[in-house]
């Protein structure tokens, strides 16, 4: 069995001599001291055994983060220590089929469950309305969350949404912006398929000008050119005067 030397520093973990200048050499915030490694795989065995996550395995108190290394996965908790109110273990790597699958900036949620909710049961509580289910389920949207209550048979929204059921989604295609080319979807009422935001486009008529050619005044011989009016070829003022021709003098 071998000796330690009396004025050796020792990892709390595996009681093994530390080299302070080595890479791997750690002293966390609560002042003891590791090996990188070690205190690394404490803190993953604390998430799989759902206690706290950045707990120092030696005197038991909460610590700070510690600062990544090449060769071990980034971890948000461990690294930034960010727990969030959901205790969610955010980091790039998903840990398995008992950690919610909720993703946000290339990160997921990875908080555990025992029963998971949402669509194929892949969710944790917080995030169980992320996805829409699918038929049968009421897809209303508030914000980035779905209703997802159980609709009655036949039925496309749940009894708290029922208003909507001939509701029609609104197929405005965005023409810039981070959305351009997908169309807007939002529920309305409204027969042209417009949301409230996008009812203003329902009536444009692009490209179309008056074609009524001014037979006195300061512009006699000139074509009007105002925005057409709805579906016709004449402007809200010369609309009224048109009668058979296709081209009016006024």
């Amino acid at each position: 069995m071998s000796m330690n030397k009396p004025d050796e520093i020792l990892c709390a973990c595996c009681k093994c001599a530390l080299d302070t200048s080595d890479h791997l050499y750690i002293k966390i915030s609560c002042g003891h001291e590791y090996h990188y490694d070690c205190i690394y795989d404490a803190f993953i065995f604390n998430r799989k055994r759902n206690a706290t996550i950045l707990e120092c395995p030696y005197c038991r108190l909460i610590v700070g983060h510690i600062p990544e290394k090449d060769g071990f996965d980034f971890d948000l908790t461990i690294h930034k220590g960010i727990l969030y109110t959901t205790d969610s273990s955010w980091a790039k790597k998903h840990y398995g089929k008992h950690n919610c699958f909720y993703k946000m900036d290339d990160l997921y949620c990875n908080k555990f469950f025992a029963y998971g909710f949402g669509k194929d049961q892949k969710y944790c509580n917080i995030h169980k309305n992320s996805e829409f289910i699918g038929l049968g389920y009421c897809p209303m949207v508030k914000g980035v969350k779905y209703c997802n209550i159980h609709c009655d048979d036949g039925k496309k929204y749940c009894f708290y949404h029922a208003k909507y059921e001939n509701s029609l989604e609104c197929n405005y295609i965005y023409e810039k912006g981070t959305k351009k080319g997908q169309i807007c979807k939002k529920i309305t009422m409204d027969n042209n398929q417009k949301c409230t935001l996008h009812s203003k486009h329902q009536t444009a008529v692009p490209n179309k000008t008056c074609i009524a050619v001014f037979k006195k005044g300061k512009n006699v011989g000139n074509i009007c050119g105002k925005k057409a009016h709805n579906d016709t070829e004449f402007c809200k003022t010369h609309s009224p005067l048109v009668n058979q021709l296709n081209i009016i003098n006024v």
